[in-house]
């Protein structure tokens, strides 16, 4: 009985293992696509509103570092999101190349005594997509 359990198993094993070479065989550029888009790194939530090409400033952001934040906070936010920053211009740059769409920001505020005198403010600079 066993004998005749594990010949059935092997048969089930078989034909899936041939039927998923064959599946990869035919699709493995969607897959790898699939793939290299689920590891795309996307921009934070809070650079993602805006309207190409009509509305290319980030509302959101300016919500999120307001007048009176702190430019140490900013300054922070900005380095754990690995912007090229330039703190001396009171600048940041970041580029997203993902699949499908390559996102890149620019990051301008003004500060005074270590506080936001306005709203930080967010531009989608560049923006392409598949």
């Amino acid at each position: 009985m066993k004998e005749h359990v594990l010949k059935g198993w092997r048969k089930w094993a078989l034909a899936a293992v041939l039927v998923l070479s064959a599946l990869v065989a035919i699709a493995w550029q969607p897959i790898m696509l699939g793939i290299a888009a689920a590891r795309s790194e996307r921009p934070p939530e809070v650079l993602r509103d805006f309207s190409w090409p009509d509305k290319l400033q980030i509302d959101h952001f300016a919500q999120a570092f307001p007048v009176g934040t702190g430019e140490a906070e900013l300054i922070e936010w900005l380095e754990t999101h690995k912007f090229n920053l330039d703190a001396e211009a009171k600048n940041a740059e970041r580029e997203y190349p993902g699949i499908p769409c390559l996102y890149g920001y620019e990051i301008e505020w003004a500060s005074d005594n270590g506080k936001l005198t306005k709203p930080a403010s967010a531009t989608l600079v560049d923006y392409a997509c598949m």
